[in-house]
């Protein structure tokens, strides 16, 4: 669903990579990021939720005029970055598809 945003994404199920899309490059980059923020995450999950997590997303950074989003359902996640003015309106559409 992120169409022509020109977003850089990774799906992760689990603890592996399940699907990538975007500049070689850039994949690789947000994979170093993806990686040095879940080993801060998943260290501190019981401290952040108490329960079980529903869903949740996180705008991680901006730099250099792009933006990092983390989105977590369940045991599928995914780290996406784009133009920091698109990056709201992707947090939006993830919301609405998981929205109860």
């Amino acid at each position: 669903g992120l169409g022509a945003t020109g977003a850089v994404w990774l799906r992760i199920e689990g603890e592996n990579v399940a699907d990538q899309s975007g500049d070689e490059d850039r994949v690789a980059s947000l994979g170093e990021q993806a990686a040095i923020f879940l080993d801060g995450y998943f260290s501190k999950f019981d401290a952040l939720f108490s329960g079980d997590a529903a869903a949740c997303g996180t705008v991680i950074a901006a730099k250099d005029g792009e933006a990092m989003l983390f989105v977590e359902y369940g045991e599928v996640s995914a780290f996406v970055a784009a133009d920091v003015g698109q990056i709201t309106s992707i947090a939006r559409s993830w919301q609405e598809l998981v929205a109860e």
